[in-house]
């Protein structure tokens, strides 16, 4: 293991690089930052020096850092942040990750942290604890009605600082990124601050089904399938071996078309 790892900060406020240098030497896993106020310097810093992990500003007024990304697409392990938590799907398919919104916490840094180098090797242990008073709340999924009632017409998600209210007949299938999920409808797609796991839970009526570690699907969406993907229109999505069976009797009981083969 390395004894100290390199950051690159690119952020154009004063106030949050001093709030991210500040964070980093609570660890003690980081030597002293590069830092960055604009998206030029840090193309400069990276075709100079290696880095380990990359703290970037998605939006500033020169060049937004998803232009840094494309440029360096074997960029090192990057941990996202910004104030517009719309930002967060077009960071997700650029490989962060994780996403932070402003104002920033060290409670929810640290789990960002963890994440992010986690390639390292670090233990968890060698992180510091949450600082009390900073505990992070978990976002909930708020059903209209009791989760043991398939008829639910709809469900109310965290989506940033709000909960927005979802029909089930409008959504199409759940793409999961780490404690982030990428909710895909009729209408678009937007990130909602939950793990797949407790949306499967909470949306496991026969109208959702998982069908891979990733992906949580509308069945009353499903128009054909195969042994290994299964289609939603034009969406594609794959089925996990360990989710082949369940997936076959669901939709078998739905009288979908023919069997796996």
């Amino acid at each position: 293991m390395k004894t100290k790892y390199q950051v690159l900060i690119l952020e154009d406020d004063p106030i949050i690089i001093e709030q991210l240098a500040g964070f980093l030497e609570q660890t003690g896993l980081f030597d002293r930052p590069f830092i960055c106020t604009n998206t030029m310097q840090a193309i400069s810093v990276l075709r100079q020096h290696s880095v380990d992990l990359m703290l970037l500003d998605m939006v500033l007024p020169d060049v937004h850092s998803f232009e840094l990304l494309k440029l360096f697409p074997q960029h090192s392990p990057t941990i996202a942040i910004s104030a517009h938590p719309q930002y967060a799907v077009d960071c997700y398919d650029l490989e962060v990750k994780d996403f932070l919104t402003k104002p920033l916490s060290f409670g929810r840094f640290l789990r960002a942290l963890r994440r992010a180098i986690f390639q390292f090797e670090i233990p968890n242990t060698v992180l510091p604890q949450y600082v009390p008073g900073q505990a992070v709340a978990q976002p909930s999924v708020v059903p209209l009605v009791p989760s043991d009632a398939p008829s639910s017409p709809y469900v109310y998600l965290k989506v940033g600082r709000k909960n927005e209210r979802f029909q089930f007949s409008d959504i199409l299938y759940f793409k999961g990124y780490s404690i982030y999920s990428k909710l895909i409808s009729k209408a678009g797609q937007v990130v909602v601050t939950e793990q797949l796991s407790q949306l499967d839970g909470q949306l496991s009526t026969n109208q959702f089904i998982r069908v891979h570690k990733s992906f949580l699907v509308n069945l009353d969406h499903v128009t054909q399938f195969s042994t290994k993907m299964i289609w939603l229109g034009s969406h594609k999505i794959p089925i996990g071996a360990t989710y082949k069976a369940k997936v076959q009797y669901r939709l078998e009981q739905l009288n979908k078309v023919g069997s796996m083969i």
